[in-house]
C-alpha cells in the first residue's frame, strides 16, 4: 500500500511539474510577446516623434516664406506640439493611441501637401504678378522721366518767359540839385537828388500800375530813408528814400523820381549809390559822385 501511495504521490509531482513547465512556457511566450509589443510601441512612437518634427519644420518653413497661410500654418504647428508631448507621455503599449495618433500624423501630411499646392498656385500668381508689376513700373518709370524731361522744358521755357516778362530800367540819369532845381555837384549845396530812368517797351509782361522805389546810400553805406519808409525786398521789409507810382502800357515810359533832404541830413562827398526796385526786385543800379 505504501508503495502505491509513493507512485500516485509521484505522479502528481510529475503533472504539477509538467503543469509548471506548460505554464512557464506560456509566461515566458506572453513576455516575449509583451516585450515585443514594447519595443514596437518605442518604435512607433520614435518614428512617430520624428515625422512630427520634420513635418513642424515643413510648416516652419513654409510659414516663414509665405506671410498669407502664416495663421493657418501656425495653428498646425500647435497642434503638432500639444501631439509631441501627447506621445512622449504615453506609458506602456498603448495600440489604439498609436493609431490614433498615426491617422492624425497621416492628416497633418495631407494638410501640408495641400498648403503646398496653394503656396505653388500663390507663386505662380506673384511671379504672374511681379512680371506685371515690373511692367508696369516699367511704364511708370518711363512716364516719370517723360514727365521729368517736360517739367524740365516746362521750367525752361516759364523761366524764359519769366526772363522776358521782367523790366529792366534803362538809361538811369542822376543829378544833384540845389535849392533854386539847379544841377549841383557839392555836397553842401545838395538840396535834392533827381533820378531819371526808362522802362522800355515790353509785350511779354503785365501791364498796369507799377509802384518804382529807390534807394540812396551815402558813401559809408548809410541809407538817407525814414524809419517809416519800408517796403519788401526778398520777403524782408527794406527802407527807402523814395517812390513813385507809374502806369505801364507795354510802351516806353520816362520817369524820374526825387528825394528832397526836408530832414537837413549832413550829406557826405563821395561816391553814392542809387538802387531801384519794382515788383520786389532790383531793376537797375547808379553811382554818383558828390564833390
Amino acid at each position: 500500500m505504501k508503495k502505491g501511495l509513493i507512485i500516485g504521490v509521484i505522479a502528481v509531482l510529475a503533472i504539477l511539474a509538467i503543469w509548471s513547465i506548460t505554464e512557464r512556457s506560456k509566461w515566458k511566450t506572453k513576455a516575449e510577446n509583451v516585450e515585443k509589443e514594447v519595443i514596437a510601441a518605442m518604435e512607433t512612437k520614435d518614428s512617430l516623434s520624428g515625422e512630427l518634427k520634420n513635418l513642424y519644420s515643413e510648416y516652419e518653413y513654409l510659414k516663414i516664406n509665405n506671410d498669407t497661410l502664416k495663421h493657418q500654418m501656425s495653428t498646425q504647428q500647435t497642434r503638432i506640439e500639444k501631439m509631441m508631448k501627447e506621445i512622449k507621455g504615453l506609458r506602456g503599449a498603448n495600440s489604439e493611441e498609436l493609431k490614433k495618433y498615426k491617422s492624425e500624423v497621416e492628416t497633418l501630411k495631407k494638410i501640408i501637401k495641400h498648403f503646398v499646392v496653394q503656396l505653388d498656385s500663390l507663386n505662380t500668381q506673384n511671379q504672374s504678378l511681379t512680371s506685371e508689376n515690373r511692367k508696369i513700373k516699367t511704364d511708370f518709370n518711363r512716364a516719370v522721366r517723360n514727365n521729368e524731361q517736360l517739367s524740365q522744358k516746362n521750367d525752361s521755357l516759364k523761366g524764359t518767359i519769366d526772363k522776358a516778362a521782367e523790366l529792366r530800367a534803362e538809361n538811369i540819369a542822376v543829378e544833384g540839385l540845389n535849392r533854386s532845381d539847379k544841377p549841383t555837384k557839392k555836397a553842401d549845396k545838395l538840396y535834392k537828388i533827381q533820378v531819371c530812368f526808362d522802362l522800355p517797351e515790353n509785350k511779354f509782361t503785365k501791364a498796369g500800375q507799377r509802384t518804382v522805389y529807390i534807394r540812396i546810400a551815402q558813401p559809408n553805406g548809410e541809407v538817407v530813408a525814414k524809419e517809416t519808409d519800408l517796403f519788401t525786398f526778398e520777403g524782408k521789409p527794406i527802407g527807402f528814400s523814395s517812390k513813385r507810382s507809374v502806369d505801364y502800357k507795354n510802351e516806353k515810359l520816362q520817369n524820374c523820381i526825387y528825394w528832397t533832404n526836408d530832414q537837413n541830413e549832413d550829406i557826405q562827398s563821395g561816391n553814392f549809390a542809387v538802387d531801384l526796385f519794382m515788383d520786389g526786385k532790383l531793376i537797375g543800379t547808379k553811382i554818383f559822385e558828390i564833390k
